[in-house]
């Protein structure tokens, strides 16, 4: 290139080369960090190539004299920068940096200087250290850059359609950009995807799987859950916050505040629902009715599993208990069992009696 002002490269000007990307700085824009990186190999300590800076290239229209510049167009400097300084380049259009990148071209600041000035900046420290990276390869090889927000994408899809997401094209185009850019974990991914959840449109997946299983959990343990909680909790688990078994230990530990009268067994892993199964069937043989549509969760049929005992404390009901329970419900006159035992009353009734 030209000579005149001042670049942070070595001969050529040119960023970094696909094949081999320049490490990422941590905290400051130390230029030894660059050290034998590709594109930024041998960081010139004179960023004019030993050229005279009075011998401004002739495209550029600007002129130097002992005092500094004399002409200094702001679009002859940007075209200077975006010809000589590489990645850096792309960083023209953040303000504070933009500035100290025209400042370094016209008064010939040394590389050092010029990455001290730029990790001095709100936008370095601000941004990360995957984001500075991401522009670097945006401007020195977009198809690459490209390649992998495609990938991402890819990856985007699959991950949304698990969760049972439908999100349009553009919306994993935006989200593809933004992980790319980021670095983002997986479940950096999966949280920003927690915010395009939409319940009245879900499609079957992870997500209403885990809704379901909640509301079974709760189901086990005799513990109301409502749509929403089960939402939240299925979107919570999704993301890695919490776990199936935190659940489970959440509804335990309301079941046990409840029935109080059976934490030895809830503490050795049976539910409640387990634990009152028995008695749940002889409700269901005595009445005649579907075992699964006996909903513990009602208090009619709960007061039909447990009772107080001659202590005053709440215990389950036996099995005798129950089936005296069921029979004394009016739903039990209607049933086939009462009937055949009326039948078989009034004949014993007739064999001890007679007919009148």
């Amino acid at each position: 290139m030209g000579a005149g002002f001042g670049t942070p490269f070595g001969p050529g000007g040119h960023g970094m080369q696909p094949t081999a990307p320049a490490p990422t700085p941590t905290s400051t824009f130390d230029s030894s960090a660059y050290a034998g990186a590709a594109g930024v190999t041998g960081v010139a300590q004179d960023p004019y190539n030993g050229n005279n800076p009075n011998d401004m290239p002739s495209k550029y229209g600007i002129n130097f004299d002992e005092r500094g510049p004399k002409s200094a167009a702001p679009e002859d400097v940007d075209a200077y920068v975006r010809d000589n300084y590489g990645y850096l380049a792309g960083f023209l259009d953040i303000p504070d940096v933009g500035n100290i990148l025209r400042d370094a071209a016209i008064n010939k600041w040394s590389p050092g200087k010029l990455y001290g000035a730029i990790s001095a900046t709100d936008w370095w420290k601000s941004t990360s250290a995957a984001a500075r990276t991401w522009t670097q390869l945006a401007n020195e090889d977009p198809a690459e850059a490209r390649r992998l927000v495609a990938q991402t994408a890819a990856t985007v899809t699959n991950r949304a359609q698990s969760l049972g997401l439908g999100l349009s094209g553009a919306a994993i185009g935006s989200i593809a950009s933004m992980a790319t850019k980021n670095g983002w974990t997986d479940s950096q991914m999966v949280d920003h995807l927690m915010g395009q959840v939409n319940w009245q449109q879900i499609q079957a997946g992870d997500l209403t799987a885990k809704r379901d299983e909640v509301l079974a959990i709760g189901a086990d343990y005799l513990v109301g859950v409502d749509a929403s909680t089960a939402q939240n909790y299925a979107m919570r688990i999704a993301s890695g916050e919490m776990t199936e078994s935190g659940v489970k230990s959440a509804m335990l530990k309301q079941a046990k505040a409840r029935f109080g009268w059976m934490a030895d067994e809830l503490d050795q892993g049976i539910t409640v629902k387990d634990f009152l199964e028995p008695v749940r069937q002889t409700i269901s043989r005595e009445l005649g009715v579907a075992n699964e549509s006996i909903d513990l969760m009602d208090s009619k049929w709960l007061k039909m599993v447990e009772t107080r005992g001659e202590d005053g404390k709440m215990r389950a009901a036996t099995l005798d208990e129950a089936m005296l329970t069921a029979r004394r419900d009016p739903m039990f006159n209607n049933t086939q069992k009462a009937k055949e035992m009326t039948t078989s009353l009034n004949g014993t009734l007739t064999k001890m009696f007679g007919k009148r």
